[in-house]
């Protein structure tokens, strides 16, 4: 599980690394940045190894205000505001309920997140 995915680069990773049958569940809440997601792992062949999900995951299934740079795949982006940057609402999952739903039993999970770490 990898989540904030980003633009991908631990995501491809493991699925380079993983078995053939090895799966990546991918968290992006920012439709700008997951389209450069999705673009890479289809430039390195992943993409159908790949769950990519729209939301943010938390202690509790809720919302959260994301702020965010427009337009741009920035590494700031996240749920701590940040001058400048615009905000939206978005989805939070826990990863139980997601696991639950998927039926794909994680055996890492890398976190790389900018606000939620306390929660």
């Amino acid at each position: 599980y990898d989540v904030g995915a980003h633009i991908g680069t631990y995501a491809i990773l493991a699925l380079k690394r993983s078995a053939p049958a090895g799966r990546v569940v991918a968290y992006e809440p920012f439709a700008y940045t997951r389209k450069f997601l999705a673009q890479h792992l289809q430039w390195n062949a992943c993409a159908e190894r790949a769950h990519v999900r729209d939301a943010c995951c938390g202690a509790a299934a809720g919302t959260a205000e994301f702020y965010f740079a427009p337009g741009q795949a920035e590494g700031m982006n996240g749920l701590v505001p940040v001058a400048g940057f615009s905000r939206m609402t978005v989805r939070v999952v826990t990863l139980d309920a997601e696991v639950a739903e998927l039926g794909l039993v994680p055996d890492l999970i890398k976190i790389d997140v900018e606000g939620f770490e306390p929660r």
